[in-house]
């Protein structure tokens, strides 16, 4: 049992439905997009054999609100200090935030 998708195209939008039949937790949703965000959408969830609504839930799951990321990061700096003796201040924490965001930027550029 699942929930059956729908892709619909109009023009320049596309629009995402889905009618979820097998849970009543989960709600149907509709979600415009650009018909070639759709499609992307649709080749990844394909190469994966998925769904697109497994990519969107997968996203929800996997990203995390400023709120969770400061957190994490208070955590994180907690538990270098108790286990390791390390106290790392804020400016080292925005140092390597920017130092880590640089290598990701860089290792897609390579990518693409």
């Amino acid at each position: 049992m699942g929930g059956r998708g729908r892709l619909e195209d109009s023009g320049e939008c596309a629009v995402i439905a889905y009618t979820q039949t097998y849970t009543p937790a989960m709600s149907d949703a509709m979600i415009r997009v650009p018909a070639e965000v759709r499609d992307r959408l649709a080749v990844i969830a394909e190469s994966r054999g998925t769904s697109i609504r497994s990519l969107v839930q997968e996203f929800a799951d996997s990203t995390l609100t400023d709120e969770e990321r400061r957190e994490r990061a208070e955590k994180t700096r907690a538990y270098l200090t108790e286990h390791f003796g390390v106290e790392v201040t804020d400016e080292e924490s925005v140092a390597m935030g920017h130092r880590l965001r640089a290598a990701f930027s860089s290792q897609q550029d390579t990518a693409a």
